[in-house]
């Protein structure tokens, strides 16, 4: 460590300042892009859930629908007092009897297209009528008895509040199999079951959200498996996942080595719940390409702040080379240049007060010319850090994304108008194209209209010649918000604004003008006082009519202003003229 130490006190102080401002900055970045990254992880797994939750919620309520629809359709032959008479009897039926309701089973069967199967038992009647998915027509079996698992669907039904019961199926173009016992009124007893094999087709209706980079679904009735996305990583030998894994509503799962995010939801009436499983990969893919750009980012800048620090650095210690070079030419017998006199500190400070003294005044030099190059750039910055809340760009983009989610299309449509005006402002340079302002005013007027309705309306008259002519960015736009400010208020409810502009005398004019409220000569004046203080001063407050008058002061060396001219209760007509720029 002290070779290290003394090998670096050893090194010119240009590097040494270099090495040691170079660490700290390294030190920064790394820690702010760290940061960075954890927040961005956060609020993406955070936006992930979220949204998940809520399509979950939406798929288990058209599940639940679902079965709320077969509970229908099976208890629909109780309003049919024949039936009922007849499935309730305890002598032997009649062919016609029978006949009779096989012809209701099949009826009921064409009404749907979901169905592989539908039967029904009697139990007083020990009959079967129904179609089996093996045939393509209807059957009546007497003298038989229930299977095991039929028997338990019988018994499960009875003791439910909801008389029915799902069990899953082992076959492969079959959901599930769905039972409903039909009751006696009076008494509450079941003498007869209805039967019924679901497509797995139905799925697709029944799950909304696309299944994608290895997400897949699972639905489950009593904790039973009744459909999985993914059969080889859930299937009926898995232990199924409990509610009292997902405190939270979610969760996370590893299968087969690989980290899911698992969503869940579970229904308030027939116990049915619904499982998304996600690839942790697939939630974080977009956060490693921004992890990447955070880092090039950095990298950036650390090679731009490298590059500046070096040249702070010979700033420093130029002067001392500097006098380093003169002591050999006064050495030489060169006297034309500063003379540094060893000796006692006295003559050292002395000889270093008059080379700094020459220094000095050539930095001035330098640095007024320097001053005044870069004032009107650090002015022009200033007033554009102002217009620029390219911040929020992406925050819009997930609330427009929410919007649609919700299915708001109104707010969707006003926050993607407000995210084009935002990304039209933070977009490079300060020079547009006269169309290209024009598309960034309709964006802003649609806004405006969305909340104005018909108390505003306007107009263009656009001269061909003028589209491709340069204008100042956002200067339209802060002529008409001006207008739409300032226009409606007091008594003026609505307004109509004209957007017009023409080449006259080799010089292009834009003019703005409004039906509104107007202004009256003391507020006029008070106006061009601010236009006066704002070519003074960078702190102008707000983006209004005298900010844009200092740009176009700026960006065109004073060649370019605003005029207005309003009465009040009458309107104001702005001018905004400039130099024709190609």
């Amino acid at each position: 460590m002290k070779k290290i130490k003394a090998t670096i006190l050893s090194l010119p102080m240009r590097i040494q300042y270099t090495i040691l401002i170079t660490i700290a900055i390294v030190l920064l970045i790394s820690s702010v892009i760290t940061v960075n990254y954890a927040h961005n992880k956060d609020n993406m797994i955070n936006t992930q859930i979220k949204n998940e939750s809520a399509i979950l919620a939406l798929e288990l309520e058209n599940v639940e629908q679902y079965i709320r629809d077969l509970i229908s359709f099976s208890v629909q032959t109780r309003f049919d007092t024949r039936f009922m008479r007849l499935i309730e009897s305890n002598t032997a039926l009649p062919e016609q009897e029978i006949e009779y309701l096989k012809e209701v089973m099949k009826g009921n069967y064409y009404t749907r297209n979901d169905l592989l199967s539908l039967g029904l038992y009697m139990q007083n009647q020990n009959m079967y009528i129904g179609r089996d998915y093996k045939k393509q027509h209807f059957n009546v079996l007497e003298q038989v008895s229930l299977n095991e698992e039929d028997k338990n669907a019988f018994l499960e039904c009875n003791n439910s509040d909801y008389y029915m019961c799902i069990l899953p199926s082992d076959r492969e173009d079959t959901l599930c199999t769905f039972y409903h016992s039909i009751i006696q009124i009076d008494n509450r007893s079941s003498n007869a079951i209805i039967k019924a094999d679901i497509k797995k087709t139905v799925v697709n209706k029944l799950l909304t959200s696309p299944l994608e980079n290895g997400k897949f679904a699972v639905i489950c009735y009593d904790n039973k498996l009744l459909f999985s996305g993914n059969s080889r990583l859930i299937n009926s030998d898995n232990v199924l996942p409990e509610a009292s894994d997902f405190a939270e509503g979610y969760s996370y799962i590893t299968l087969q080595h690989e980290k899911y995010l698992v969503n869940y939801a579970k229904g308030n009436s027939y116990n049915v719940s619904i499982m998304s499983f996600t690839p942790y990969s697939a939630v974080t893919a977009n956060l490693r390409e921004l992890m990447w750009l955070s880092l090039l980012q950095g990298i950036i800048v650390f090679v731009i702040a490298f590059i500046v620090l070096y040249y702070l650095s010979r700033l420093v210690t130029s002067p001392l080379a500097t006098l380093s070079d003169e002591l050999e030419y006064v050495g030489k017998g060169n006297f034309g240049v500063p003379i540094d006199i060893k000796g006692s500190r006295e003559i050292s400070e002395l000889s270093d007060s008059f080379n700094n003294m020459t220094i000095h005044i050539d930095e001035l030099i330098k640095e007024n010319y320097i001053v005044k190059l870069n004032e009107q750039s650090a002015r022009l910055i200033a007033l554009e850090a102002q217009m620029n809340p390219h911040f929020l760009y992406n925050t819009l983009q997930a609330i427009s994304s929410e919007a649609l989610t919700q299915n708001q299309p109104q707010i969707y449509e006003m926050i993607t108008n407000l995210a084009s005006i935002l990304r039209y402002t933070v977009k490079g340079g300060d020079i547009v194209t006269l169309s290209e302002e024009m598309v960034h005013v309709k964006q802003y007027i649609a806004l405006q209209k969305i909340r104005l309705n018909e108390h505003m309306t306007f107009s263009l008259d656009i001269a061909t010649e003028t589209q491709l002519l340069h204008i100042p960015k956002i200067s339209i736009q802060t002529l008409v918000e001006n207008a739409i400010i300032h226009g409606i208020s007091g008594e003026t409810s609505s307004i109509h604004i004209n957007i017009l502009s023409k080449i006259e005398n080799d010089r292009m004019k834009i003019i703005v003008s409004d039906n509104g409220q107007g202004m009256n000569s003391e507020q006029l004046s008070k106006l061009y006082e601010s236009f006066e203080q704002s070519i003074s001063s960078i702190a102008t407050v707000g983006i209004g009519l005298a900010n844009l008058n200092s740009r176009l002061k700026i960006l065109f060396d004073k060649g370019a202003g605003l005029t207005i001219h309003s009465s009040y209760g009458k309107g104001t007509t702005v001018i905004m003229e400039l130099p024709i720029q190609q």
